[in-house]
């Protein structure tokens, strides 16, 4: 492939990032666009290196083998006024707690926050930022496959997901209790600190 073809299939991958509302893997790209994968791996690491040169408001981050175009968390606050948050505060901080906590029985959730938490739990679940794993008695809740995606972390594993929060919150959760479920206590993880990384503009 010669420099002006990687120059329009890198211009064709901008355009699917652009206007796909979810991730996209290679083999997507590659079959939307009937290109060689490997030609579009080719286009896609290039893509990232303009995107990592250019003083821009726009980025392209990788999460669990997807690529997705977005703002840069930094610039939420400049949009806020025209694009309204995808969550309000109650449902980010009900989806922080079951993050920190995972995996968490639904009746843990509803004991901590009341009822009023079911409205949270419905919204996140159809966004799939969360979800329901197990049957009957044994049934928990777990992060979903898009939160990686909307906190643009590389992993969805729980350990990381547990090591990302700690982190924001200045330190590491008491050993042994994160499988255990959440523990007595008065300041569950502080959703702003979490929302600092991403309010749902993006």
């Amino acid at each position: 492939m010669d420099e002006c073809d990687l120059t329009e299939l890198k211009v064709r991958i901008e355009a699917l990032l652009f206007s796909s509302k979810t991730p996209l893997r290679i083999v997507d790209i590659a079959s939307i666009l009937n290109a060689d994968r490997t030609l579009v791996r080719k286009g896609m690491r290039s893509l990232l290196g303009d995107y990592r040169r250019r003083n821009t408001a726009i980025e392209i981050i990788k999460s669990n083998g997807r690529f997705l175009l977005r703002l840069k968390p930094e610039y939420d606050e400049v949009v806020r006024p025209v694009v309204p948050p995808e969550l309000d505060r109650s449902a980010i901080k009900t989806m922080a707690y079951i993050a920190y906590y995972q995996p968490i029985r639904k009746g843990e959730i509803v004991a901590r926050f009341g009822t009023k938490v079911y409205r949270d739990l419905n919204l996140l679940e159809e966004k799939d930022l969360i979800r329901t794993k197990g049957k009957g008695k044994g049934k928990v809740l777990v992060t979903g496959p898009r939160f990686a995606e909307y906190f643009g972390l590389k992993s969805s594993k729980p350990e990381h997901v547990r090591a990302w929060i700690a982190e924001k919150l200045g330190g590491e959760p008491a050993p042994g209790k994160i499988e255990e479920g959440p523990p007595p206590r008065e300041n569950p993880p502080d959703e702003k600190t979490i929302t600092d990384s991403n309010d749902g503009s993006a």
